[in-house]
């Protein structure tokens, strides 16, 4: 395998290391919040820990990447993810598991911060093909942790993996085992990623091309501008569009639509599954749509489907709305990200952080409103409510490619 081919792996790795952080803890929350006795409210604020964790590393990483450079910080993420998922595997408290949860999403908030530059520096003429490539195996790492933890829960809670009635075979007196094997089968990821950085920077010595700015408050400096603000709002919404969905799918399910624990698992793989085919799928698409006309046309089919999932009573057709909007809803991410480098080039690391700090922040926020939501009214009207969010981002970028008519993108120096 040739050096850059092993970092191409070793990138993929990464994503699957922050597909584990974010997916292992939706897919067993309903298990985790009869352990803890946790209601709506509190598991929105549980949910928020894995994205506070990805603030705290971006806010960080982003300088010190852009004046060390990014190697020694893949490792720093490996370790990070798996402190994080060893213990929370342990966990005697939900204080224990939330800080467990943080840890791990500062490992994936420092992947963040490196995988996306790198990929870009190394296929500058296809940026948004190679961006929505390599967040399509964020999709392919989510399918996978959504099915172990699913069959883990299947074979160890007190139900029966498709009928969900109570058995009494082989079945342990502990019903938190399911959860806490879940997160302890997510520690090969960042070991195997880790190795892989490992071999292609020390071993074998390979260098990044990777863009540096001068310093991350002077990246800041220059791109405040309300064009940046708006971009910073989008990816507000564009976060809180797809980690909300994310989120809250199983235990949507499970409430609503009175699906077991384990079956309403597959919400969330339907919808990483599908989200996965879209981004590998876009490619062609970005060949004859422009970067802002997949966003804002994602923008209002995903609306379209909140909408829907959060009227129907139809197990099959929410489970079809889930699969259009994992399509739509994964499209905007990494498109956003094209977008935002083509108009602020020269930035490095710390103009990506930013914007993921943004997407993240969504991540805390929305799911958060979500559980108020339904504490206070019920999780339906929630899901139904967040149809909002989308359309915000199909008006962000409809301005924005309205005023890219008028006004030519502004010239960046290194």
């Amino acid at each position: 395998m040739s050096r850059s081919r092993l970092l191409l792996c070793s990138c993929y790795g990464g994503m699957f290391g922050i597909a584990a952080s974010v997916n292992v803890l939706p897919t067993c929350l309903s298990s985790i919040s009869r352990t803890f006795e946790l209601d709506h409210s509190q598991q929105g604020l549980l949910i928020g820990c894995i994205f506070w964790g990805y603030i705290i590393a971006l806010f960080f990483a982003a300088p010190l990447t852009d004046k060390f450079g990014p190697r020694r910080f893949f490792y720093v993420a490996a370790v990070a993810q798996a402190l994080g998922f060893a213990l929370a595997a342990t966990a005697s408290n939900v204080i224990w598991l939330a800080a467990a949860i943080t840890l791990a999403g500062i490992g994936g908030g420092i992947l963040e911060t490196m995988l996306t530059p790198v990929i870009v520096s190394l296929y500058p003429e296809k940026k948004t093909a190679a961006n929505n490539m390599l967040h399509g195996f964020y999709a392919i790492g989510a399918v996978a942790v959504v099915m172990v933890a699913w069959y883990i829960l299947g074979s160890f809670d007190n139900r029966d993996l498709t009928s969900g009635i109570e058995t009494q075979n082989t079945v342990p007196t502990d019903n938190s085992l399911g959860w806490r094997l879940s997160f302890a089968a997510m520690l090969p990821i960042p070991l195997l990623y880790g190795l892989g950085f490992l071999i292609c920077f020390r071993f074998r010595g390979l260098p990044i091309s990777y863009p540096h700015s001068e310093s991350f408050f002077g990246t800041a400096k220059r791109l405040w501008r309300w064009s940046f603000a708006l971009f910073l709002f989008g990816l507000l919404c564009v976060g809180g569009s797809e980690i909300s969905a994310a989120q809250w799918i199983p235990t949507y399910l499970e409430t609503e639509l009175n699906w077991t624990p384990e079956t309403s698992a597959w919400g969330l793989l339907v919808f990483s599954l599908f989200m996965g085919f879209g981004r590998l799928a876009s490619g062609p698409i970005a060949d004859r749509v422009t970067p802002g006309g997949m966003l804002i046309m994602a923008g209002i089919i995903s609306a379209i489907c909140f909408l829907a999932m959060g009227t129907s009573q139809s197990g099959i057709f929410v489970l079809t709305q889930i699969a259009i909007l994992g399509i739509f809803a994964g499209w905007m991410w990494p498109t956003s990200m094209v977008v935002v480098s083509e108009h602020f080039p020269s930035t490095g690391a710390t103009m990506f952080a930013l914007l993921a700090i943004a997407g993240n922040a969504g991540g805390i926020l929305f799911p958060g409103l979500v559980g108020f939501v339904a504490k206070t009214a019920d999780l339906r009207t929630a899901i139904t409510s967040m149809a909002v969010v989308p359309l915000f981002v199909t008006l962000i970028f409809l301005l924005w490619w309205l005023w890219q008519k008028r006004c030519p993108a502004p010239q960046q120096t290194p």
